[in-house]
């Protein structure tokens, strides 16, 4: 993937290699440096790597292109920005039996069982032994078990 970035005299374009590089449009390049090096570049260092001074719109320009690049370099974290889906299936699946109990409103439980169902199982594949998908997994599971042995019972005629 080729991604090419300008903002008035510089320019940036990542290639697939372990260095990319950084060029000034009206002179030599820069010596090659990483992306995460580029991000650290001040103005005055710039100055002492290319032997010019820039001016006040070019250090606008400047950190326009870090702030926009900076939107497109992932998170060192080690799941950045992930919803927890663990979270998801509990709360789906609690929900599941609050709801259950409001008159005309009972019904909404039974596709949050489902849904919490459904998370608990994504959310174990994606994290082996996820306490909170296990909990959201068994909560909506008994819940539609619940309502399976209800709605049996209903139809044999044990409830009047």
């Amino acid at each position: 993937m080729l991604t090419v970035f300008s903002v008035q005299t510089f320019s940036y374009t990542p290639v697939n290699s372990a260095k990319n590089i950084i060029s000034y449009a009206f002179g030599a390049p820069v010596t090659a440096m990483t992306l995460q090096e580029f991000m650290t570049l001040t103005p005055k260092r710039y100055q002492e790597l290319t032997g010019k001074r820039m001016t006040f719109k070019q250090k606008i320009a400047f950190a326009i292109l870090k702030a926009k690049l900076k939107k497109q370099l992932p998170d060192d974290k080690s799941a950045p920005h992930k919803t927890d889906i663990g979270l998801l299936s509990l709360i789906f699946g609690g929900s599941a039996f609050l709801i259950a109990f409001i008159p005309f409103v009972g019904i909404a439980s039974i596709p949050l069982a489902i849904a919490a169902i459904v998370l608990g199982i994504i959310g174990l594949g994606r994290k082996k032994g996820d306490t909170k998908s296990i909990i959201g997994l068994v909560l909506g599971s008994v819940f539609i078990l619940l309502i399976a042995v209800a709605v049996a019972a209903f139809a044999a005629g044990g409830w009047y």
